[in-house]
């Protein structure tokens, strides 16, 4: 069992680090391409630090485990706003412009909304839908053209950023490869569910590359792109990374799903209700990280009791 979960914990750390790597390497890029900041928090980013995500759900097709990634999407999503939003204000107070504040609960109520279009209607054309929604979402960030330069970055710099972009993407299928592999022995041998496995450790694995964002973002006094990103990936989790795990043959949602995507709309009610406050001080920060330890207490609680 020991060798399972120490080779769960490297797994995902290799996983985080890919995904920082990615992440690193597409900002450079996109501010190459002039591409704003508002699409680098919401698009760009969001989408580079859910990879492990969607790696996860593309490998669980593969390993014929796709309940890892379900539980996963919903696991990531409720610490990208609860812990990475969290830890991000402990370090410095988080001021929300009043257009960024609308923006993100927007986005954040969809990403909420979306799992329950496949619990009430497990299709096809479910998936297809969440499809489109995302393919929607990026459109419009991408249409959002920046004023600025390049900023200074050469061609030979976003080269070189390209390279160790693809780099980092290899990295990250080979790590989600073992994360899956490890996380179904491991839930084999502890009697749990793989869902839970991937609602809590794998989540808070996947999302180290959001909560790095974040930090680097807010002591670069950039809360925007700290709030873009994890509000931002929340939706391409609950969208393509959910509609690609869907596309499993063996692909069903159970009972604990249901509670998870219940849980989710519940922590996405209330932190809208504080992103309106427009600031995010140390006292709300606290209560961020509280409401992802409930969080977690409460999945593992229900995983017990079904």
């Amino acid at each position: 069992m020991f060798e399972q979960l120490a080779l769960l914990l490297v797994s995902a750390l290799v996983l985080a680090k890919a995904a920082e790597t990615v992440v690193d390497n597409a900002v450079i890029l996109a501010k190459f391409l002039k591409v704003s900041e508002m699409a680098i928090g919401f698009l760009l980013v969001s989408i580079a630090t859910s990879l492990p995500e969607l790696s996860i759900a593309i490998t669980s097709i593969f390993e014929k485990a796709p309940g890892i990634s379900a539980g996963n999407v919903l696991g990531a999503n409720i610490a990208d706003v609860t812990l990475v939003l969290g830890v991000a204000a402990l370090v410095s107070a988080i001021k929300i412009s009043k257009n960024d504040a609308w923006k993100a609960t927007n986005i954040l109520g969809l990403a909420a909304l979306a799992p329950f279009l496949l619990i009430f209607f497990p299709n096809l054309i479910s998936t297809l839908v969440l499809f489109a929604v995302f393919v929607s979402y990026a459109v419009i960030s991408v249409r959002q053209k920046s004023k600025k330069t390049g900023d200074g970055i050469t061609r030979q710099n976003a080269t070189f950023a390209l390279f160790f972009f693809a780099v980092g993407v290899a990295f990250l299928l080979v790590s989600a490869d073992f994360v899956v592999k490890s996380a179904v022995s491991l839930a084999s041998i502890l009697g749990l569910s793989s869902t839970i496995i991937g609602a809590t450790i794998i989540s808070i694995g996947t999302t180290l590359p959001e909560l790095s964002v974040s930090l680097q973002s807010v002591r670069k006094n950039s809360s925007s792109l700290a709030l873009g990103n994890a509000v931002g990936s929340t939706l391409v989790n609950s969208t393509l990374v959910l509609g690609v795990a869907s596309l499993s043959p063996l692909f069903s949602l159970n009972v604990f799903f249901t509670m998870l995507a219940v849980l989710f709309l519940a922590v996405a009610a209330v932190v809208s209700r504080l992103l309106h406050t427009r600031h995010l001080t140390k006292p709300t920060a606290w209560f961020f990280v509280s409401l992802f330890a409930l969080s977690m207490a409460l999945a593992i609680a229900f995983d017990l009791v079904l």
